[in-house]
């Protein structure tokens, strides 16, 4: 009886043994099967966004994890940098979505080689914001400036330059400052002016400034610009889809984190714009196109482009300023003698399909731009007026 007592007893033990190693196997299992649907559906998340994800989106958020190539840091943008006398320029070591494609001597975006003056026979220095820059292009070859000098140099031979001086967020007394501390030594025959819309923005804060104080701010030195990763929790499901909505936000790497004051209600921008005149503007746009005409230079200004794309206020209005400034732009160039291609702003010259936003060209913009101004310019008989040029 014993014995037979044992023996029931070592059985049911070897029972539990079991039950309790297939609990063990069936829970492991289960962590297995959740460890895979969740990594799983990370992977499939993430490539989908990835693939979809702008190169500048992508490139930060590369660099957030460590892969990325950009020079950034703790105050410094992906595209920008402190200056001691500009506040802000163009960062030479940082690739532009994907590209380095930066001027270092002269902070300007451009990858072939500057000439020396001597060896040139025409050059043209086109100066703006973004929208001469060419935002959002990722191949500088896309951007206008680029297309017209392709067009001028198909027409009337290599030695033609058109430089683009443009830097995204630039305003007219930034466009001034650059060129007299940089871009003036590349002696340039015609200066091509495609300013106004960044200068609407200091007229939206407060009482304007002469000189923009009001909205601009000395370059933050505090800001990160990327979020912090936590190396322990890189293993985690779902980590990198949340550094990657953090990038995506766009709150990190935008120069305005740096360098401008926040946007007061758009519900005050109308009265803004009514209570900060043009003045302001129209003194810097007059000084700046005076001093050009006083070195020699033709000084040609481009009418700029802007479509809103809704009917809210923050475009509808700003439209309004615009609109504004581009009566002031054909104003003074008239009154000084300046060129002012008035064709380039007429009716359905644009549409939304040249675009990637209200204002910024896509590539198919920047070729009909380059196009246009390559007309209007020939009918004005600009090129003509140089030697050795037919």
């Amino acid at each position: 009886m014993v014995l037979a007592g044992f023996i029931v007893l070592g059985i049911t033990v070897e029972r539990r043994k079991r039950s309790l190693f297939r609990s063990a196997l069936a829970i492991a299992g289960y962590v297995i099967l959740i460890a895979v649907l969740l990594y799983g559906s990370e992977w499939i998340l993430m490539n989908s966004l990835l693939a979809q994800a702008d190169a500048r989106t992508l490139g930060l958020y590369r660099h957030a994890l460590g892969e990325g190539q950009e020079e950034v840091g703790t105050g410094t943008s992906a595209a920008y940098r402190p200056h001691h006398y500009l506040n802000f320029v163009l960062n030479p070591d940082a690739a532009y979505l994907g590209q380095k494609q930066f001027n270092a001597e002269y902070l300007i975006r451009r990858t072939e080689e500057i000439r020396s003056r001597p060896s040139v026979k025409w050059r043209a220095l086109v100066l703006g914001g973004s929208t001469t820059f060419g935002e959002g292009l990722p191949a500088e070859s896309d951007t206008w400036p680029y297309q017209f000098e392709q067009r001028l140099r198909a027409r009337y031979g290599a030695e033609f330059d058109v430089i683009n001086g443009g830097v995204g967020n630039y305003n007219v007394v930034e466009n001034m400052l650059h060129y007299l501390l940089l871009l003036e030594s590349l002696e340039p025959d015609v200066v091509i002016l495609y300013v106004g819309i960044n200068d609407v923005h200091p007229r939206l804060f407060d009482d304007i400034k002469p000189d923009y104080s009001n909205s601009r701010l000395a370059w933050r030195s505090d800001v990160n610009v990327l979020p912090h990763v936590n190396p322990a929790l890189l293993m985690v499901p779902f980590y990198h889809w949340y550094i990657f909505q953090e990038v995506a936000k766009g709150e990190f790497a935008h120069l305005n984190t740096y360098v401008q004051r926040p946007y007061p209600p758009v519900s005050t921008w109308r009265s803004a714009l009514a209570r900060n005149g043009t003045s302001v503007y129209k003194q810097h746009l007059t000084d700046f196109v005076q001093l050009l005409q006083a070195q020699g230079r033709t000084v040609i200004v481009v009418p700029q482009v802007f479509i809103p794309r809704t009917d809210q206020d923050f475009e509808t209005v700003f439209a309004e300023g615009v609109a504004q400034h581009e009566a002031i732009n054909k104003d003074v160039a008239r009154r000084l003698g300046a060129v002012y291609l008035e064709a380039v702003s007429g009716t359905g010259m644009f549409d939304k399909d040249d675009l990637v936003d209200n204002c910024h060209f896509n590539d198919r913009g920047g070729r009909h731009m380059a196009d246009l101004l390559f007309a209007e310019l020939q009918d004005a008989r600009v090129f003509s007026t140089f030697k050795d040029i037919r």
